[in-house]
C-alpha cells in the first residue's frame, strides 16, 4: 500500500480491504487501485479532487453500501454494492453491473442478465417474483451472462433458465410456480 502517491490511498499490487476510513485527495482520487491491485472498501468515507475513485483496467474494486462517496464519481473496473428497495432501482443495478442486496421484495416483470454481464444477486431474506405473462405463465430468470446468486430469500418464477455461468450460494429456495 501506498499512501498519497495517486490518492489519499493508492494500491499497486496486492489486495487492501478497508473496513472503514475517511480518505479524502484535494488534487486527486481518495481511492487510486492499479498494477494488479484489488481493493475492497466496506465502510467510511471517499472524496477525491479528479474522482472518488479510479480503477486501472488490470485491477478491481469492490464499493460496499456502506462506503459514501464526495462527489458519487467512479472511474474503471469497480463493482459497487446497492440496496434496492423498488423495481426501478433493481432495473438499474442491473444495468449498471452491481452487486445488489434486496431491501424489500420485489414483484418484476422479467430478470435477465445480459451476456458479458457479471452480476450478483443477494435476496438478504427478501423474495423476487417474476409477474405472468399473457398466456398466464410466469417468466423465468434468464441468464446470459455471470450470475451469482445468494443469500436466504426464495425466487418465485417459472424456474431459472442459465445460458451463462450460474453460482448458487446460501439457502436460496427457488420455486417453479408454473405447474
Amino acid at each position: 500500500i501506498v499512501i498519497g502517491v495517486h490518492g489519499a490511498l493508492s494500491v499497486e499490487g496486492g489486495h487492501t480491504s478497508v473496513l472503514s476510513g475517511t480518505f479524502n485527495a484535494s488534487n486527486y482520487y481518495a481511492l487510486y487501485v492499479a498494477c494488479e491491485g484489488e481493493a475492497q472498501v466496506l465502510g467510511g468515507f471517499l472524496s477525491g479532487g479528479l474522482k472518488d475513485v479510479r480503477v486501472e483496467s488490470d485491477s478491481y474494486a469492490f464499493i460496499g453500501r456502506n462506503v459514501s462517496l464526495g462527489k458519487g464519481s467512479i472511474y474503471g473496473n469497480v463493482v459497487t454494492e446497492v440496496l434496492v428497495s423498488n423495481v426501478e432501482e433493481f432495473t438499474n443495478a442491473i444495468a449498471d453491473k452491481n452487486c445488489i442486496v434486496l431491501n424489500a421484495d420485489l414483484e418484476v416483470a422479467q430478470v435477465t442478465v445480459p451476456e458479458n454481464v457479471t452480476l450478483t444477486i443477494d435476496l438478504n431474506n427478501h423474495t423476487i417474483t417474476t409477474t405472468l405473462q399473457t398466456e398466464g405463465r410466469h417468466y423465468y430468470v434468464d441468464n446470459y451472462g455471470t450470475l451469482t446468486l445468494k443469500g436466504e430469500g426464495v425466487i418465485n418464477a417459472r424456474g431459472v433458465q442459465n445460458f451463462g455461468k450460474l453460482t448458487i450460494e446460501d439457502g436460496l429456495t427457488i420455486n417453479s410456480v408454473d405447474q
